[in-house]
């Protein structure tokens, strides 16, 4: 069964879940078998209340949505929630015939009880998908909930007032209400000193920080975090205790290509083979391979295989072609495609670029056509992961700054900043795994290692992802934020003989 935990921050909200929740969502995750997917969202406000904020709640049915397309279950943690125990997996509260699960709120000085959607189960069904649908076609609600508003109108509730003061269940239930389970009020209970007179559960498997400030918010949840260990997570800072392992990695590659790509992937190597005569094997790489990537924004990487070297020139037909047509697919980001020299590699001295190349099929690669090629002599150990991502990383600066750039990226400066950003997130990470941090394929699950294992990187993180995100951002800047991390990881682990 795939399983998928979601949660999602902006940048008031990262920091606290990314140094208080993730590694709690991380144990339970691990425990039950569950993926993590943290996705992270470039605009946010402090003011809860502002229309910012809202917005950000607002997208989280379309990432949900998205994740339920991949698999089986889903479930939503809110940044703001904090596990406290692990015993008992949430998908245990639905019946065989129900398709999602909610926690009901209950305030009696309000007279009011609702459906809360800071911890949500819901399951791959075809009313799974109709329900997310209902929500998103009703909008954004006025007031002060988003998706939670839509939520409450799709199961059909009896709203209240303007501020859902006396909101209740409806008499007659609709469709929607039929397979919706009341997960026991443990699994979202509001934390305990700011909402006395609630109805409370004395071992609660998660609490919700709700209705506070900011400021407040990591106050308490550090607070109580402190009274819990999770294992697993000690922070490590002496390369020589990780720098001879192997990767520990955050994933599992995919036994097959997500059917909302099949089309388009059936393309792009119909695409490497008009190109490439000595074309052996075609491998998709990265987030998507690893079931890690969001709709619309993730990249589709893909690696060609041949026998021959090769010029920038020889590419440069593909590459356009291929850029075409990425942009009539806005499932994903653009086609990010490169080609990988058998002859390059078997030379006495590869090149750094190369050798990353044949270490990413290594880690995440979904072989697509051809000879089935064994990559696994080229698993890297978490030094050779860190020194070569910092390596390559400087390389393409130098060509980058030289204007020794391919295409799509010297013709859309948008994407070569973004190459940039993705550049300086993978330096980052080898700060991060010879911390002893899990290797992750997607920036979003990176970023959130550097904010637990490279507090001195954050900033240059958070930049870097805003601008895969989509933030406006010259090349310039871009190249200056990856040469940043470069000589951020150097200054810290200097360039071994």
């Amino acid at each position: 069964m795939r399983k998928t935990i979601v949660t999602a921050a902006g940048p008031n909200m990262a920091p606290m879940l990314t140094t208080i929740s993730l590694p709690f969502f991380e144990s339970y995750a691990k425990r039950h078998g569950y993926r993590m997917q943290l996705v992270y969202v470039t605009e946010d406000d402090a003011d809860r209340s502002s229309a910012t904020a809202k917005s950000v709640r607002w997208q989280k049915l379309r990432l949900m949505r998205s994740a339920l397309e991949q698999s089986d279950v889903v479930v939503w943690f809110d940044a703001d929630i904090l596990i406290c125990r692990t015993d008992t997996d949430i998908l245990d509260s639905l019946g065989a015939t129900d398709y999602q699960g909610l926690v009901l709120h209950s305030v009696p000085s309000e007279k009011r009880t609702n459906p809360n959607t800071g911890v949500w189960v819901i399951k791959n069904t075809e009313k799974a998908f109709r329900f997310l649908d209902t929500a998103m076609e009703i909008g954004m609600p006025a007031g002060r909930w988003a998706d939670q508003g839509a939520v409450m109108r799709a199961l059909g509730w009896i709203l209240g007032d303007e501020h859902y003061e006396g909101a209740r269940m409806p008499d007659t239930p609709n469709e929607f209400m039929d397979g919706t389970a009341w997960v026991p009020i443990g699994w979202n209970q509001p934390y305990l000193e700011r909402y006395l007179g609630r109805p409370m559960e004395p071992n609660p498997f998660a609490i919700h920080f709700m209705g506070m400030s900011l400021p407040d918010r990591m106050k308490y949840m550090r607070e109580v975090a402190n009274r819990y260990t999770i294992q697993g997570h000690e922070q490590k800072d002496v390369i020589g205790d990780h720098s001879s392992k192997r990767l520990t990695l955050g994933f599992q590659v995919l036994k097959e290509v997500p059917s909302v790509l099949r089309p388009l992937v059936d393309d792009v190597v119909a695409c490497y083979r008009r190109h490439h005569a000595d074309l052996r094997s075609v491998f998709l790489i990265g987030s998507v391979a690893v079931g890690e990537w969001t709709e619309g924004v993730s990249d589709l990487d893909i690696v060609g295989v041949v026998d021959n070297k090769f010029t920038i020139e020889d590419e440069a037909p593909r590459r356009r072609e291929l850029l075409e047509l990425g942009k009539a697919w806005p499932q994903v980001s653009f086609v990010n495609n490169s080609a990988l020299s058998l002859a390059a590699l078997h030379a006495e001295n590869p090149e750094a670029m190369t050798l990353g190349r044949a270490r990413i099929i290594a880690v995440t690669g979904l072989f697509l056509w051809g000879e089935e090629l064994d990559f696994q002599d080229y698993l890297p150990t978490v030094a050779a992961m860190a020194y070569g991502r910092a390596a390559r990383a400087k390389i393409l600066m130098e060509r980058y700054r030289s204007g020794v750039i391919n295409e799509p990226f010297r013709s859309n400066p948008r994407l070569l900043a973004r190459s940039c950003a993705k550049a300086a997130i993978r330096v980052l990470s080898g700060i991060t795994i010879l911390r002893g941090a899990v290797f992750y394929a997607a920036p979003y699950q990176t970023v959130a290692m550097v904010a637990k294992h490279a507090p001195e990187a954050i900033a240059l993180a958070y930049r870097a992802l805003a601008i895969v995100d989509g933030a406006v951002s010259e090349p310039n800047e871009a190249m200056g934020i990856a040469e940043q991390a470069v000589e951020l990881f150097y200054s810290l682990y200097p360039e071994r003989s």
